[in-house]
């Protein structure tokens, strides 16, 4: 998603659940092939975008971010995809 930014062409925002949360963290660059996140991540927030995650996931109280992110209730979030042009999931 980030790679796709990139061209500044379109804004991307990336919802991160669960434990993909961790990509954020201080340490992100020790996690497998780790160093592709914290190279890659900053691009989103630079052009414009978003990077989200419910306000409920358990995981954001196990990292120490090195970048912004917002807590979103859950039907905020699903009211932001209702409103999204395209939708990638991985």
């Amino acid at each position: 998603g980030a790679g796709v930014g990139a061209w500044n062409k379109v804004k991307v925002h990336l919802l991160l659940e669960g434990p993909a949360l961790f990509c954020l963290d201080q340490f992100a660059d020790e996690l497998n092939q780790g160093e592709l996140f914290t190279q890659y991540l900053p691009s989103i927030l630079a052009h414009g975008g978003r990077i989200i995650t419910d306000e409920t996931n358990p995981t954001r109280n196990s990292i120490k971010p090195a970048l912004a992110f917002e807590q979103l209730p859950a039907d905020e979030i699903t009211r932001f995809a209702q409103q999204a042009d395209h939708i990638m999931e991985f």
